[in-house]
């Protein structure tokens, strides 16, 4: 949240971004999406995915 909310003026400016984040050594790709329901609240839909689930391990 702390890299949403200096890359944008507040949380409901975000747009659908996508980003790589790196936290002790380990890569995740991550992917924000608002979303506005019918009463009128604001969402923000994130997809954490661990880089490794994209690497194939042969032993």
């Amino acid at each position: 949240m702390k890299y949403l909310k200096a890359e944008n003026n507040s949380l409901q400016d975000i747009s659908e971004t996508k980003f790589l984040f790196i936290h002790i050594s380990q890569s995740f790709f991550v992917e924000v999406r608002p979303y506005q329901d019918d009463y009128g609240l604001h969402w923000l839909v994130i997809n954490v995915l661990p880089e490794s689930d994209f690497i194939l391990n042969y032993v």
